[in-house]
Order: C-alpha cells, then sequence, then structure tokens
C-alpha cells in the first residue's frame, strides 16, 4: 500500500533504507489538479479535516521536506523527497525511504521548480 500525505506527519523522523536517520519532516505537499497543497494546520488538523480538504490529502502524488541540523533554519540541510520514495509511513517507527543515504542526500538536494514559491 502506497503512503499518502495523510500518513506522513510534521516532525517525523525520516530513515533511509539502510537505517540512517536523515532528518525530520518540515512540509508536506500533496499534487493536486490546483496546484500543490501543504498539509497544514489551516487544511488538516490532527484530529480531522478542518476545511473539507482531506480527500486532496488522500494522494501519493506530492513531496516533503526533511530538515535537518541547524539553528533556526541555519545551516539546516534540506532534503525534497517525492512520496513515491516512502516505503513505509507511522507514527512509531517514522517515514522510512526507498533510497539509501548516499543516494537520498545526492538526488533530493535541490528544491524541485514545482515547490519554488510554494
Amino acid at each position: 500500500m502506497e503512503s499518502t500525505v495523510l500518513d506522513i506527519d510534521k516532525g517525523a523522523e525520516v530513515f533511509s533504507a539502510d537505517g540512517k536517520r536523515l532528518g525530520t519532516v518540515a512540509e508536506v505537499w500533496a499534487a493536486t489538479s490546483a496546484g500543490l497543497l501543504e498539509k497544514s494546520a489551516s487544511s488538516l488538523s490532527a484530529e480531522a479535516p478542518i476545511s473539507g480538504q482531506s480527500q486532496l490529502l488522500e494522494t501519493s502524488d506530492g513531496y516533503l521536506r526533511v530538515a535537518d541540523g541547524g539553528v533556526l533554519g541555519i545551516a539546516e540541510k534540506n532534503l525534497f523527497v517525492p512520496l513515491s520514495q516512502v516505503v513505509a509511513a507511522d507514527r512509531d517507527g517514522g517515514v522510512r525511504l526507498a533510497c539509501d543515504a548516499e543516494t537520498c542526500e545526492r538526488t533530493f538536494m535541490t528544491q524541485p521548480d514545482l515547490l519554488r514559491g510554494a
């Protein structure tokens, strides 16, 4: 079963296929027909839909921003990972990716054009 935007929580730890901790989920976006929709307090609370947008978040098409290090965003390392790379996501085990740490860090360090201005 594919993971969807609804399965991934901000603050969840993210691990590569080889078990290395890559950081935590800082943001999650769903790619919708209307553009990008961020999973946030305005679109979905931890308990239930706020604006009736939960159906739009039931997609495995989108991105998550994984942040690691830095202080107040300075010198923070970011990875922009397509949801297609998520192989497991749960509250206890965090988010597991399909790529090993080296491949993840090399492949997903550049912010996709789709996310610029999101």
